[in-house]
């Protein structure tokens, strides 16, 4: 009877310990899936932020190594306390088989034993759920702080865009402006060119006829004489 009570205790323990890596493991994939985004997001948003995004990488590689560190505790504890129970159960069997008029004191002892490592699984238990709840809150609030990131790099970029924007109309106003003023300087040496044109043209012509009001004219053509 003490054996099957500590057996089944043994397997309950072992039970919530699977469940609890089970949680565990989903949490891990959590974190990994929540880091390839948050650096995802951070790589095509937060350009020039290297030295956040190295710490948050840092965290979240801490925050692994100590999640390993506690899957291999827990599996340690469960190794020996698997070991410990079965070289428990042959030292009980032995006993059994060889004293049996001490049955009922091993019983008992085997009860305490089976409550002492009923309360340690138990305390164990409260504690890896407890690191569990603080895993997954942590892993809440870079969730948060990543987006909080992406909304103020958003807002910084739009703002710097509506900048930029005012920047290029500006000077497209005054490359206008420039480009209206120099026609208006081409429109006028086109004026005065072909004004002083004119007035030469007129200076020329005044020349010509002055000049053929000087000519001597020629004289009249004689008839060809009768031969």
């Amino acid at each position: 009877m003490a054996r099957t009570v500590e057996v089944q205790a043994g397997n309950q323990a072992e039970f919530e310990l699977r469940e609890l890596k089970s949680t565990i493991s989903a949490l891990r994939s959590s974190l990994e899936e929540s880091q390839h985004s948050g650096n995802a997001r951070v790589q095509e948003a937060l350009a020039g932020q290297d030295a956040e995004a190295r710490e948050l990488k840092t965290t979240i590689q801490a925050l692994r190594e100590g999640m390993e560190k506690m899957r291999f505790d827990a599996d340690s504890r469960v190794q020996a306390a698997t070991a410990s129970s079965a070289e428990e159960i042959r030292q009980l069997k032995q006993t059994a088989q060889a004293l049996r008029d001490q049955l009922d004191k091993q019983r008992f002892e085997a009860d305490a034993r089976v409550q002492a490592t009923a309360a340690a699984s138990h305390d164990e238990i409260r504690q890896l759920k407890a690191t569990i709840q603080s895993l997954r809150e942590q892993v809440d609030k870079q969730r948060f702080d990543a987006d909080a990131r992406v909304q103020q790099t958003s807002a910084l970029a739009n703002d710097e865009i509506r900048q930029l924007k005012k920047t290029a109309q500006s000077l497209r106003d005054q490359l206008d402006e420039r480009t209206h003023s120099f026609h208006e300087q081409v429109k006028a040496l086109e004026r005065d060119k072909n004004l002083e044109l004119r007035e030469m043209q007129n200076h020329i012509s005044a020349l010509r006829d002055q000049l053929e009001a000087g000519r001597p004219k020629a004289p009249a053509a004689q008839p060809p004489r009768p031969n």
